[in-house]
């Protein structure tokens, strides 16, 4: 349980780091919002980083994924990596609160309008689904900044969670 008494960032010690790396970029000023909020009220427990890649507009398929591809591992290099994926496993809040505690840092990938590379699935951790609807880009980040505000209540125990 997170020690109110605590100067810094910690829950049971530990600094948590979590990366988001997305393709395309949040264009209305409602998503950035929305994002900003859930990592001002996370900004407790350790930091978010939000990088967003530019959607390789100008190329088509395989050469569309594979510049997208190069570009997102530029930036996931420590910790576990997750894709968010249609075809990946759903998964519970409580669920998703266990990955983000499972590793002090966490890389989320969030693909462009064609998906990923395979090379990117191959060497996810896990991938993970928040169902088989289509939720556009600008909002799969939001509620993915929320499941994240959402697991670590769950892990502090916070009435937040119902």
């Amino acid at each position: 349980m997170l020690n109110d008494n605590c100067l810094g960032i910690c829950y049971n010690t530990v600094m948590y780091k979590i990366n988001i790396v997305a393709v395309g970029s949040l264009k209305e000023k409602f998503w950035r919002d929305a994002v900003a909020e859930y990592i001002k009220r996370l900004g407790s427990w350790g930091k978010i980083n939000v990088v967003e890649i530019d959607e390789a507009s100008n190329l088509c398929g395989l050469a569309k994924l594979e510049k997208e591809k190069n570009d997102l591992l530029k930036y996931v290099k420590d910790g576990k990596t997750y894709l968010l994926d249609i075809d990946g496993k759903n998964v519970t809040s409580e669920q998703m609160s266990n990955l983000l505690t499972s590793d002090s840092v966490t890389n989320w990938i969030i693909g462009g309008s064609n998906g990923v590379s395979k090379q990117i699935k191959d060497s996810a951790n896990d991938i993970v689904s928040f169902g088989k609807i289509t939720i556009p880009h600008q909002l799969c980040r939001v509620v993915l900044v929320e499941q994240i505000y959402r697991g670590m209540m769950i892990s502090l125990g916070r009435s937040y969670h119902k």
